[in-house]
């Protein structure tokens, strides 16, 4: 309860950075590594539901419209007709080992090009990816395959996307945290303010809790926000910034910090 009550407070109560910023380092780093820990959770259970349902339905196109495919050295094989062409709903499925098709149609928002030696793919949003196939010694696709690979990495999906989300995280938000608290304290004054690097790190890291909870609700609710990265980072700054307000030490006749 404490641990949740901290999470609130830091995103609501401005007051609340008195209270923490002579506290011991452990604890920041304890809090710190608990607020990780719960955004990996959080973030592992919906991509873990999402991911699993992008795989049953794979399963279940493949079974519909993937022909057999061989892999030998580098080239690619099939049987079926080609060029061949599936399309169903926003999703465009290309084979062709003839030389006819040799790029994928920039009208297509997301597809797999399959050719004699590289595969491009596109994602919904970004740019036309290809893959050279010449690291493939042997290899033979098909629906029973694709069932196959989707029933052996659903038990691996859960561990694999947290030590992922947890990693990326610690890495990601420790050097942000370490950040705005070198930069607070090269462009404050320490005998003024009364605030040591440890201190303004403790600072930091509470700090870092409304906009880390920001992005996770926004990848949640799948929001495409334009420029996220700048909101996230002025709402680092600005509660950076009000924690500092709130927690510098003046020079008057008690030498107080308020």
């Amino acid at each position: 309860m404490r641990f949740f009550s901290a999470v609130c407070s830091s995103a609501t109560d401005f007051s609340f950075y008195r209270q923490i910023v002579r506290q011991k380092l452990s604890q920041t780093v304890v809090y710190f590594l608990l607020l990780l820990f719960s955004a990996a959770v959080v973030l592992t259970g919906f991509y873990y539901f999402y991911v699993k349902r992008e795989l049953e339905y794979v399963v279940e196109w493949s079974q519909k419209h993937l022909p057999h495919i061989t892999i030998r050295k580098g080239h690619v094989s099939s049987p079926v007709e080609q060029p061949y062409k599936v399309q169903e709903k926003d999703f465009a499925f290309f084979l062709d080992t003839t030389g006819v098709l040799t790029r994928l149609d920039p009208q297509v928002a997301a597809g797999v090009l399959v050719l004699k030696d590289r595969v491009f793919f596109k994602r919904p949003g970004l740019e036309t990816q290809d893959m050279p196939l010449h690291w493939v010694k042997e290899l033979d696709v098909d629906a029973q395959k694709v069932t196959q690979w989707k029933d052996k990495a659903v038990p691996l999906l859960g561990p694999f996307l947290f030590v992922t989300f947890l990693v990326g995280l610690v890495f990601s938000k420790t050097l942000q945290a370490l950040l705005f608290s070198m930069l607070f304290f090269v462009f404050s004054n320490s005998t003024i303010t009364g605030l040591q690097f440890k201190e303004l790190f403790n600072l930091s890291v509470y700090a870092l809790t409304p906009p880390t909870l920001l992005g996770v609700f926004v990848q949640i609710l799948q929001w495409d926000i334009a420029h996220f990265f700048w909101i996230y980072f002025f709402l680092y700054g600005a509660f950076m910034v009000g924690a500092f307000l709130q927690c510098r030490k003046i020079q008057n006749k008690e030498n107080e910090l308020f």
